[in-house]
């Protein structure tokens, strides 16, 4: 890889200083550990460390290892942080292919509750766009329909419109009754989690007897984390993704914490094939005026392009690098 003065240009002007050490592995506390891969903050350019990830010697599970301490979640976080308003941020043909992908997806989920839902609980709810998506398919009030988020202009908007959202920061669960929900889905949230173990455990006080949860996350075993382990794999998104899962790691998580496993599904996972490619034009073979091409959030060709790639893919049996594993709780 490029030495860090070629890559870096001055809007890396933030060194994070103060960092979190882990000790053990978040899902089988072993200590052993080895070098995965390391990287920068290729895509928001909020700091000039360079992160590792470790992967456990016993269970496989891979982890950012040092990681940001909480204080400086604002930084890495920015304001502009493209999934806060991701629906102002796509271009119009391609949000409204999203909907229809998002349908297809809520609705395959909820077919496995026998198509009744009483109560909803989406992770990291963003604008809204599950919430809106439930509340049409379901027929259920909004008030019934939950969730977290740490952008306090959406929680503002979503509580108007008559949703139940709460802000993360604030232990929002706690207003949530235990054994109340039929659905919690986490769509791109567990990597971002302290710790996968805990929180899961959290989810399951607060589903009904049968409940069922959909956690839809990067795939570490996937061809284009291969290709890009190295570095540039879209998928790391250093430093805010800090836990990485395979379908053997999720699987374990899920069973250990009192699930039994309905479903395993791989999806597109366009934004990590185009993140992964713009590294490597932009920051190793220094060729901005390509990179920009494949930027997920102005590029409709190749997000095209890549959608249906893995779309066939996946439907030939391919492990993709977005996989979604739905489960039932059982005890």
């Amino acid at each position: 890889m490029s030495d860090l003065s070629r890559i870096m240009d001055s809007s890396f002007k933030n060194y994070l200083s103060q960092n979190k050490f882990l000790n053990n592995c978040i899902l089988c506390e072993k200590k052993e550990f080895k070098k995965y891969s390391s990287g920068y903050d290729y895509e928001l350019q909020t700091c000039s460390n360079k992160w590792e990830f470790l992967k456990c010697d016993n269970c496989g599970h891979i982890q950012l290892n040092p990681r940001p301490i909480k204080e400086n979640l604002k930084i890495i976080y920015p304001i502009n942080y493209y999934s806060y308003e991701i629906s102002k941020k796509l271009n119009y043909f391609i949000l409204r292919g999203k909907d229809i992908l998002d349908f297809l997806k809520l609705k395959s989920i909820i077919r496995f509750s026998n198509n009744y839902i009483s109560t909803y609980l989406d992770i990291g709810c963003g604008d809204g766009r599950y919430l809106n998506l439930v509340n049409k398919i379901c027929k259920i009030p909004k008030k019934e329909i939950f969730g977290t988020e740490i952008n306090l202009n959406n929680i503002e908007i979503l509580k108007k419109e008559g949703f139940s959202v709460f802000n993360e920061k604030e232990n929002s669960l706690k207003y949530i009754r235990k054994n109340s929900i039929s659905l919690i889905t986490m769509f791109h949230v567990i990597e971002h989690l302290e710790n996968p173990k805990d929180f899961i455990l959290q989810m399951k006080y607060l589903l009904e007897k049968r409940g069922i949860i959909a956690i839809e996350t990067p795939n570490v075993d996937s061809l284009d984390s291969r290709l890009f382990k190295k570095t540039y794999w879209g998928g790391y998104h250093f430093p805010r993704h800090w836990h990485l899962f395979s379908k053997k790691t999720l699987t374990k998580l899920m069973l250990d914490s009192g699930f039994e496993i309905i479903k395993v599904n791989y999806l597109p996972g366009h934004s990590f094939w185009l993140y992964s490619f713009h590294h490597l034009f932009k920051y190793e073979w220094n060729l901005p005026f390509i990179a920009k091409f494949m930027d997920p959030m102005k590029s409709k060709l190749f997000l095209i392009i890549f959608t249906l790639f893995d779309i066939v893919r996946s439907r030939l049996g391919f492990k993709t690098s977005s996989i979604m594993i739905v489960a039932r709780k059982i005890s």
